[in-house]
């Protein structure tokens, strides 16, 4: 088994997925540097997401990852102490979210506006246009259904 392979099996381990390993642990572009290894564009996962996955986990046992001797995690921490970590991921996850959510939400804005803005344009030159083959306002159908 590869560093590579032994690294994706943390992260199965740990019941991470690489969106978490990017939003949580601050590992840019873990999505897609995992999506090439997978699909075989690159050839190894990189030695930075390791030590940042480390950094992040640190039940984590670097040396199964690097060379595959030992136990996939090391002694296990106090369990207050690993229920503070677990809630502050989630804590830092919920609240990147929200910020996500929030700037999609102001593009979604402007958009709305822009369109807005774009639409009254179109109404005022259909307007004038009216008014100059002189058809003046549209008339509403007087057929029944």
């Amino acid at each position: 088994m590869t560093t590579s392979e032994r690294f994706l099996e943390v992260l199965e381990g740990l019941k991470i997925g690489p969106y978490v390993l990017e939003k949580d642990c601050g590992v840019k572009n873990a999505q897609a540097k995992i999506s090439h290894y997978k699909k075989g564009v690159t050839k190894a996962i990189s030695g930075d997401i390791i030590v940042q996955l480390c950094e992040a986990y640190p039940q984590v046992n670097a040396n199964y990852i690097l060379t595959g001797k030992g136990d996939m995690f090391l002694k296990e921490q106090p369990a207050e102490e690993s229920k503070e970590i677990k809630a502050s991921q989630i804590k830092v996850a919920y609240e990147n979210i929200i910020k996500d959510k929030e700037k999609q939400i102001e593009a979604l804005r402007e958009e709305i506006n822009r369109l807005t803005r774009e639409n009254d344009r179109l109404v005022g030159e259909n307007s004038i246009m009216r008014e100059q083959i002189g058809i003046g306002e549209r008339k509403s159908s007087n057929k029944s259904a």
